[in-house]
């Protein structure tokens, strides 16, 4: 079985940098050479990729080091660099990633000594399997590791079974400031992917290994699309209860009008793997990102473009608060106040509620809201407003944000009404206090939406800056006491 890397790539087969170059320019370079897959003096010989590199192959007969030197010469000047990435995320759970010298001594240690980690009580916890720690590379921010797992097993296809070793490589880069993990792991297991999850966990900690699977709603898949800026070409959906999937080929602007791909986007199927062209890091990418926190691209790239992916998704990834369903936290606040209530009417209140949502957002922007962006939007916008009920900074609302929003939001009844009422039951409030508060809370929320002109990642930092000073202004307050 042939060996994939990605993390870990030093040098290129013939037949690798063959691959990389693009036809176009593996032509300019070779094409004097089709004419040596001629068998006959005055056949003519179609230039393309193939004849030239059959040609180039033929030419070299006998002098394999001018063949590696006229496909390097072409690679290093035409050539893809990296290779196909298809990585899958985890979390490492509550520990400071600093790499002390102790934990480096340690790593290094196992490479160089090639010390079998399932013999190290103090690494070994549920390992099964030999495991070797090969390589590993450091850099200001991050490590990658390469490891080789050894299973034992009994073939049963020869005459006489006989005992062999099955040997699989991972690799995996783990991201210092957050504790993302990339793990490349081609022919492992789910079984081999914690194990080595929990090697890391341990080298740095010591004890207690903790780690989850990055999973991501059809409301972070959007927002790291709009951060990507990337353009969607094929969604895929699904039902809330995994009954319907539909797929959705060629979604561009043409065929945003198609009746189909409306109903879908306006349903309540929710996206939950994206397709999207993007240029990252100076690669043009057509990158495939599912809910189950697996990353994906079919050309050849280097891992510097999985960094770049890495900056705007773990952006979302670590701001999840926003992107709670509101349907759901509807639904249960609607129960709470309504008890006994319908199924349907509380679908009915839900869809009044979240219609005046919309329209604050669509009213009051200066642009259309691309596939699905709305529904985005108005998710940052709930929570948005569900953190502002819990904050004790709220009180310190401008003047001005007050009175250019009091009169406009005053007419969304439906939202001031269930804002009042959840701060009524959930935090105590007499319904003045809460009345008076919802109002405030629209008024802010109309601002973000005003300022950011409906850009949902413009909308978070506002906010997360507004959350700066209003813990500065209280700081400052606390203290003149």
């Amino acid at each position: 079985m042939a060996s994939k890397t990605f993390f870990f790539r030093k040098d290129y087969s013939i037949k690798e940098m063959e691959e990389r170059i693009f036809a176009e320019d593996f032509i300019k370079v070779f094409k004097g050479y089709a004419a040596y897959v001629s068998d006959g003096e005055d056949e003519e010989v179609e230039i393309n990729k193939r004849n030239c590199y059959r040609g180039l192959i033929a030419s070299c007969i006998g002098d394999e080091e001018r063949l590696i030197t006229e496909m390097k010469r072409c690679f290093n000047t035409y050539g893809r660099k990296g290779d196909r990435l298809n990585v899958k995320l985890f979390v490492l759970e509550d520990f400071n990633f600093t790499l002390l010298d102790s934990v480096k001594t340690r790593i290094d240690d196992l490479v160089n000594n090639t010390r079998n980690i399932k013999e190290i009580d103090s690494l070994s916890h549920g390992l099964n399997d030999n495991i070797f720690l090969q390589a590993i590379e450091v850099s200001s921010n991050k490590i990658d590791f390469k490891y080789k797992l050894e299973q034992v097993f009994i073939n049963t296809d020869l005459p006489i079974p006989t005992e062999e070793i099955k040997t699989i490589q991972i690799e995996c880069r783990l991201y210092i400031n957050t504790g993302i993990v990339a793990m490349f792991n081609p022919y492992g297991t789910a079984t081999h992917t914690k194990n080595v999850l929990s090697i890391i966990h341990l080298l740095f900690k010591g004890h207690s290994p903790r780690f989850y699977e990055v999973n991501l709603d059809e409301a972070q898949l959007i927002m790291i699309n709009l951060r990507l800026n990337g353009q969607v070409s094929s969604p895929k959906f699904t039902s809330t209860k995994d009954e319907l999937r539909i797929d959705i080929y060629g979604l561009n602007e043409g065929n945003q009008e198609n009746p189909f791909v409306k109903f879908v986007g306006d349903s309540q199927l929710e996206i939950y793997e994206l397709t999207m062209t993007a240029v990252i890091h100076n690669h043009n990418c057509t990158v495939k990102l599912n809910g189950d926190g697996k990353i994906q691209i079919e050309t050849f790239v280097t891992p510097e473009v999985l960094d770049s992916i890495i900056l705007d998704l773990d952006w979302v990834v670590f701001t999840n608060n926003y992107y709670n369903d509101y349907n759901e936290k509807l639904n249960i606040f609607i129960k709470q106040i309504n008890r006994g209530s319908l199924e349907a009417l509380r679908k009915r209140k839900i869809k009044r509620i979240v219609d005046e949502f919309e329209n604050l957002i669509t009213t009051h922007i200066q642009r259309s809201l691309i596939f699905k962006e709305l529904k985005l939007v108005t998710t940052i916008i709930f929570n948005i407003g569900i953190q502002l009920i819990d904050s004790d900074n709220f009180k310190y609302i401008s003047k001005e944000v007050f009175e250019n929003g009091h009169e406009i939001v005053s007419h969304y009844t439906e939202i001031s009404d269930a804002l009042s009422k959840y701060m009524i039951l959930n935090k105590g409030l007499n319904k003045s206090e809460s009345d008076k508060k919802a109002i405030y809370i629209l008024s802010h929320l109309h601002s973000l939406i005003v300022e950011s002109n409906g850009d949902g990642v413009k909308i978070i930092d506002s906010y997360e800056e507004w959350l700066k000073c209003q813990t500065q202004i209280t700081t400052s307050i606390q203290q003149a006491r």
